[in-house]
């Protein structure tokens, strides 16, 4: 009989999900992923600091990552359920304003299409939600002069 890797099962997933969560949006210190804010995802390699960068990878990437694994492993169990990803159309192409933002939602979109196959004949469903542009509060904090509508 085999064992699951200790510590990973749902509540430890779960927990390191919110953990990475609330230290990438700010709320919490941690010593891995240090506060982020008002950053923005709209600026060049050169205004943008390595925390700023490693913020927006824990936020979009690893969180997005446990949660799904988390998800699953409850989905599994109950052979039904919904994950829905938020990608970005600028994970589509390169964009040189963007140069972190954009490949993290690549891997959004990568990730995602990865799942469906896995999930393919179950009652579990993946989804994947490209918005483009979007004016919204962030426009201010991203500083998006290129963008402006």
């Amino acid at each position: 009989m085999t064992q699951a890797m200790p510590g990973w099962d749902s509540g430890y997933v779960l927990r390191s999900a919110r953990s990475l969560l609330l230290t990438a949006s700010g709320q919490q210190k941690d010593s891995n992923v240090s506060q982020q804010r008002n950053t923005s995802p709209l600026q060049t390699s050169k205004l943008t600091t390595l925390e700023q960068f490693s913020n927006m990878i824990a936020l979009n990437n690893t969180a997005l990552t446990a949660l799904s694994k988390a998800a699953l492993m409850l989905f599994q169990k109950k052979n039904t359920g919904s994950i829905v990803n938020i990608g970005s159309g600028v994970g589509f192409a390169p964009l040189p304003m963007v140069p972190v933002y954009g490949p993290t939602k690549a891997y959004v979109m990568q990730f995602t299409q990865i799942l469906q196959p896995q999930v393919a004949g179950t009652g579990i469903r993946v989804q994947l939600v490209t918005p483009g542009a979007v004016l919204s509060e962030g426009w201010d904090v991203a500083g998006a002069l290129i963008l402006t509508p």
